[in-house]
């Protein structure tokens, strides 16, 4: 499979938990890391992050990044000087990370430039990530940079599996 994605610059994997989508992920994002691409390894759970940047080897140093979508938001935020105040209280925490938190990252973005870019986006546990996170994390990969999702629709608990090819 690694080697048929050589050729695919956006791909989509689903599979059920258990059958090495992670592992996947991880060896593509070493590999890209490795070729010297500046690699994002993304998440959604912060264990699922620190469990991953324990299991790196020191080789990718550099070249990969680790981070769980919510870490990524809060870091480029804060480079770029966005605003951006997660509001307390479940119902406008949800709201906030399903509507704001997009739009401050983008916003982010423009405000960076391109070297806060990366060649390559390899996201784990996709079918967590809501609808409309897809077309901002689009921008954060390069105009020639390449996608990986990797995702468990029978894992698909916010119901969000159809807007993997949707965006």
């Amino acid at each position: 499979l690694l080697d048929f994605m050589v050729e695919q610059k956006l791909a989509a994997i689903r599979g059920v938990a258990g059958s090495g989508k992670t592992i996947l992920a991880l060896a593509k994002a070493q590999e890209m890391a490795r070729k010297g691409f500046r690699t994002l390894f993304l998440c959604y759970n912060k264990p699922l992050k620190e469990w991953i940047e324990k299991a790196l080897p020191d080789d990718t140093e550099g070249n990969l990044v680790v981070d769980n979508y919510h870490g990524l938001v809060a870091d480029l935020t804060f480079k770029a000087k966005v605003s951006f105040r997660p509001e307390k209280g479940k119902k406008r925490d949800k709201v906030f990370w399903e509507e704001k938190a997009p739009e401050c990252l983008e916003e982010a973005l423009m405000a960076l430039g391109d070297e806060h870019k990366f060649d390559a986006v390899i996201v784990d546990e996709g079918q967590d990530f809501m609808p409309h996170w897809w077309s901002v994390l689009r921008k954060i990969c390069n105009k020639k940079g390449e996608m990986l999702l990797v995702a468990d629709a029978t894992q698909d608990i916010y119901d969000t599996a159809k807007s993997w090819t949707d965006e």
